[in-house]
């Protein structure tokens, strides 16, 4: 692919891959089972059990599954880049998916915090 290429022939490029839709798919798919874990981390520090051994446990529980969470996230984020930067794509391209990453991980870190105010 040239660097050159424009949106319409990237789009034809991946359409007729089935290695880098599966790819795309793949990753995309990735990103609901972090939220997936995410959610359970959220759902499970909101439902809290009164009793003080248990009140704990759920405690350690929410956090191994922000920390499993963010562990997913990250790996695939790091995966997603090495890919990009193996393949090749237009630098306008490049820009724009760190962009949408780095505002997905600011949105993760900021409803972290919210979990724990």
């Amino acid at each position: 692919m040239s660097r050159t290429r424009g949106a319409w022939q990237l789009f034809r490029a991946l359409t007729h891959s089935d290695y880098a839709l599966k790819l795309l798919f793949d990753h995309v798919r990735n990103f609901g089972i972090c939220a997936a874990v995410f959610a359970a981390a959220s759902w499970q520090l909101r439902h809290l059990a009164p009793v003080q051994p248990m009140l704990a446990f759920g405690y350690f529980v929410s956090a191994a599954l922000v920390v499993f969470g963010a562990f997913l996230f990250f790996a695939n984020q790091w995966h997603g880049m090495q890919r990009l930067k193996g393949a090749d794509v237009p630098q306008w391209l490049v820009s724009i998916v760190y962009t949408l990453y780095a505002g997905v991980s600011i949105d993760i870190i900021f409803s972290l915090a919210r979990l724990g105010g």
